[in-house]
């Protein structure tokens, strides 16, 4: 219940307090009679304190009288039995639900749903289309801004940042009569940060400092935030004092400084004599164990909470976090601590830069802006690194790979050798790791091409000669023996598992044959450096790229599929990785190739219309934004192998179609879903291939 916009007459210290700090503010409180029903259940009432509209028409009214923009969440995966990712992690934040209330229309998208921007040439959302998406549109169905995370703060600042060139909020009169305080608070609350801090520029109160500790909170400025909460506790007296501590002991969590925190959380219990009288701080308080590993007292905080509140908000959360806890295959890894800045940045928007530019300067400017991107401990970033605690995605490690052999294949230049070899030392790093530790994988297993892509790095290494020889040889023949254990049944390979982790038995894996290609390239870039490929590993994943190869040339998704029932716009861009993996394994011919890449070069438009979506399989033919620069690197290779006149003319479309991704900072990227190193990684890899031989 909003307290600031619903009621101003009721205004007490301890109803602005509930409105105002962390999300404290519950809904009605209602003992539950069955204490010992199931917790999923519980997770469908996440996001229904969300005013959703019930239809476009009706979101889009909205929006004409009030000005607001229309925030449509779309989250779509037919057929899998995945627990709603967005719903548990955007909607399920306090910060997220109070802006969305105060600054959209909302409209939740539900299959057969109207709306204007479903047609392909406005947007597409299509019988294919797949993934979650939060999109800020217009009320005549323009999308202006969109992103794919289902990350809390990630998605909190992407709808910060779409709200930019709105107004300034314009406070009712007795919003303006209640005094800086109310008005700096409903400022935070709308996202407009520094406004409140101004409103607030010298706080007297101990509930004017812990106003300026949201402030920080939301933005996550951790140490402005506790020098606020320091502020506040000297000022506090104490009916005051447990609600700093409780300020305190939030940021602590998020902070990952898990020895205050637990400090924080006992004096909290020293200044109530019942801690269930309070959800919030039972809710915290849970947490706190179970990041400090006490999971006995942490479970048992939870339940009680569970059984005491199950219709507001805290029981919901509370029930959340115990299945997080229980079962994070399914529902994500349970976390306390704020992503890394650059992590959460990793999803960020970037103005395009002009195209007219000389290739000579877009390559350097796209190998400084890697370098820039690299982290202390060689490894680039991945937007799937906010679904985890630690660095150890696959897609850390692979991107990691395809970014250290984009700059190895420049290593003229010093920094990028440098560079190379702190990502070399990354990756051997994070395979000894695994080995220790090895990752539970659940509906995919994206290792594939975390094996896949730090195998071929290793090969060229080791034709460099950067890196201790007999240490890259063991790990690559670790890694060959790897890929072995996941080729499947059909003999080729796949990152998809299983639809569905209740059934008894898992469905059989289908082959992918751009996976297989991949593969197939970094086994057959060993064997070229005098590793020993199992040949029949390689002729089965070969026989598989044969079978899905249609008469019109193009090549179906899986074995499952059938060849000549595919359609060639969707089917394009993996064709040339497909004809050149073909090729190398003896396979194929240089006239395959060209068909392969001819294909891809006509149908080119329809994949240019996937840049930049949240949403992937948007088209009808089922063309993915998040393949764009796997498929433009791997035509690149492709055309490599003809003839230096033909390999210019493909050069010349290709690289027409990657600046179309540039940024200002020098970077490319075809989606959020991917990030930035990865696209520049790819588009190096393809001027490089394109114009260095």
């Amino acid at each position: 219940m909003d307290m600031f916009l619903a009621s101003t007459r009721s205004l007490t210290r301890f109803a602005l307090m509930s409105a105002v700090l962390i999300g404290f503010a519950a809904g009605q409180r209602k003992q539950a009679p069955s204490p010992g029903a199931k917790l999923s259940p519980l997770l469908e009432k996440i996001g229904t304190d969300i005013d959703w509209q019930p239809d476009w028409r009706r979101a889009a009214v909205a929006a004409t009288r009030s000005g607001r923009p229309i925030l449509v969440a779309v989250y779509r995966y037919r057929g899998f039995k995945i627990p709603d990712q967005q719903r548990l992690h955007v909607f399920a934040s306090s910060d997220v639900t109070a802006l969305l209330r105060d600054r959209f229309v909302t409209l939740h998208h539900q299959e057969g749903m109207k709306l204007p921007f479903a047609d392909y040439d406005d947007y597409g959302i299509g019988p294919m289309t797949l993934g979650a998406a939060l999109l800020v549109v217009t009320a005549d169905g323009r999308v202006t801004h969109q992103t794919h995370t289902v990350d809390r703060y990630a998605a909190y600042d992407f709808l910060v940042a779409s709200l930019q060139q709105q107004p300034p909020t314009h406070f009712a009169e007795t919003i303006v009569q209640a005094g800086p305080e109310i008005q700096a608070a409903v400022a935070a609350r709308r996202g407009e940060h520094e406004r409140a801090l101004e409103l607030l520029e010298e706080p007297t109160t101990s509930l004017g400092h812990l106003i300026i500790a949201d402030v920080h909170r939301r933005a996550r400025r951790g140490t402005a935030a506790l020098a606020a909460v320091a502020a506040a506790r000297a000022l506090a007296d104490q009916e005051w004092l447990p609600r700093v501590e409780l300020m305190e002991l939030v940021l602590r969590l998020r902070l990952g400084e898990l020895d205050a925190a637990q400090l924080c959380s006992a004096r909290l219990a020293k200044l109530q004599d019942n801690t269930a009288a309070d959800p919030t701080a039972l809710y915290w308080s849970g947490i706190e164990s179970l990041a400090n590993g006490d999971n006995k007292r942490g479970e048992k905080l939870l339940t009680q909470l569970v059984r005491t509140h199950r219709e507001d908000r805290y029981g919901w959360h509370a029930a959340q976090t115990l299945l997080q806890h229980r079962h994070p295959e399914r529902f994500g890894q349970l976390r306390w601590v704020w992503p890394e800045p650059a992590v959460a940045a990793s999803v960020r928007n970037v103005a395009g830069a002009a195209t007219n530019v000389k290739r000579l300067v877009i390559e350097r400017d796209a190998g400084k802006f890697l370098r820039s991107e690299q982290r202390e401990d060689g490894s680039w970033i991945s937007p799937s690194e906010l679904t985890v605690v630690s660095r150890g995605h696959p897609f850390t490690v692979a991107i990691t790979s395809l970014a250290a052999r984009s700059l190895l294949q420049r290593r003229s230049h010093a920094a990028n050798e440098r560079a190379v070899r702190t990502a070399l030392r990354f990756v051997l790093a994070h395979h000894e790791a695994a080995k220790n530790s090895p990752q539970r994988s659940s509906f995919m297993d994206y290792t594939v091409w975390s094996e896949t892509m730090a195998l071929r790095l290793l090969a060229d290494c080791l034709a460099a000669e950067i890196g201790d020889a007999a240490v890259l040889r063991t790990v690559a023949l670790e890694k060959i023996a790897a890929l072995g254990r996941k080729q499947n049944g059909s003999g080729g390979f796949s990152y998809f598992l299983t639809t569905d982790l209740d059934a008894a038995t898992a469905p059989p894996v289908a082959a992918m044959t751009f996976t297989t290609a991949a593969v197939l390239l970094s086994l057959l870039r060993a064997r070229e450096v005098g590793l020993p490929v199992d040949e029949l590993l390689v002729e089965n994943a070969l026989d598989v790229l044969d079978r899905a190869r249609g008469p019109n040339g193009a090549f179906a998704y899986s074995v499952d599929h059938k060849p000549r029932k595919t359609a060639v716009p969707g089917a394009a861009g993996r064709g040339p990785v497909c004809e050149l993996a073909r090729l190398r394994g003896g396979r194929g011919t240089l006239g395959d190739v060209r068909r392969g890449l001819a294909l891809f070069q006509k149908h080119r438009a329809e994949f240019r219309r996937e840049l930049g979506k949240s949403l992937m399989h948007a088209g009808p033919d089922g063309q993915g934004c998040h393949y764009l620069f796997f498929d433009y690197a791997t035509a690149a290779e492709a055309a490599a192998a003809l003839p230096a006149v033909e390999r210019a003319a493909h050069a010349e479309w290709l690289l027409e179609e990657m600046l179309r991704a540039r940024s200002v900072e020098g970077g490319f990227r075809d989606t959020s879903i991917n990030g930035w190193p990865f696209g520049t990684a790819m588009a190096l890899t393809a001027m490089h291939e394109l114009f260095a031989r």
